[in-house]
C-alpha cells in the first residue's frame, strides 16, 4: 500500500479484484471518506468491488460501478455527475489504451482531477494506477517488456503520455504496478528516460508499485 497526501488522498492497490487486494489500502480509504459513497470506474469486468467495499470492508454510505468503455459513454452527464457527488474515486484494473482513448481530454478525466482537488480519495489498481501520474504509459499498441524497453526505448511498444489526470502529488511521476513480480524495473527505467529526453519533464520519477 503506498498513500501519498495533499488536499485529498491517493492511494494504490496493485492487486486484481478480488484475489490479491490489499485489504488495508481500502481500510485507509473507508477511514478518510467519513462514510461516503465511492465509485468504482472500469472498462471492463463486473461489480465486484461493490460488495467487497460495501460489506466486506464496510463503513461506507454507498458503492457504484460505472462500466465506460467509450467516449460517448464516458461524456454521459451521469458519469460526470457520479464522479462529482463521490467521496472516493477507485480506478479498476484492465487496459489503460482503453481508459486512456475512452476517458482522457473529456470530462471522466477532468471530474477525477476535481475529485482530488475537493479532498476526495483518489486511487487506482493496475491499469488504473497506471494512468494516475502525470506521466503515463499508455499501452497504445499493447504491452511491453523490460527486455524490449530496455533493447529500444523508442520501440513502437513503449507509448508515454502526459496529463491524463492533474493530481499533485504526481507531478513529473510515471507508475508501474505488478513491479516485481512482472519483473519491470527495466521497462520503467526505459519509460523514465523517455519522458525526460522527450521533454515531458525535467525529473521523472518512476514509481514502482508491487
Amino acid at each position: 500500500v503506498d498513500a501519498v497526501g495533499g488536499r485529498g488522498e491517493i492511494v494504490f492497490d496493485s492487486g486484481v479484484r478480488r484475489g490479491t487486494d490489499v485489504d488495508a489500502a481500502f481500510a485507509w480509504q473507508r477511514d478518510r471518506i467519513g462514510g461516503g459513497d465511492v465509485v468504482v470506474l472500469r472498462a471492463s469486468g463486473a461489480d465486484g468491488y461493490n460488495d467487497y467495499l460495501l460489506t466486506d470492508i464496510g463503513g461506507v454510505d454507498s458503492v457504484e460501478t460505472l462500466l465506460i468503455d467509450t467516449p460517448a459513454l464516458a461524456a454521459a452527464p451521469y458519469v460526470a455527475w457520479t464522479i462529482d457527488h463521490a467521496e472516493a474515486v477507485f480506478l479498476a484494473g484492465g487496459d489503460q489504451a482503453v481508459y486512456v482513448r475512452a476517458w482522457g481530454d473529456g470530462p471522466v478525466a477532468a471530474a477525477i482531477t476535481a475529485a482530488y482537488q475537493r479532498g476526495a480519495v483518489v486511487g487506482g489498481t493496475s491499469a488504473g494506477c497506471a494512468v494516475l501520474g502525470e506521466l503515463a504509459f499508455t499501452a497504445g499498441n499493447g504491452s511491453v517488456t523490460s527486455t524490449e524497453a530496455l533493447g529500444d526505448p523508442y520501440d513502437p511498444l513503449v507509448t508515454i503520455g502526459a496529463d491524463f489526470v492533474a493530481l499533485a502529488p504526481l507531478a513529473q511521476v510515471i507508475t508501474d504496478s505488478h513491479f516485481a513480480a512482472r519483473d519491470r524495473m527495466g521497462r520503467l527505467l526505459a519509460f523514465t528516460a523517455r519522458a525526460m529526453v522527450d521533454g515531458l519533464a525535467a525529473r521523472p520519477l518512476g514509481l514502482g508499485v508491487d
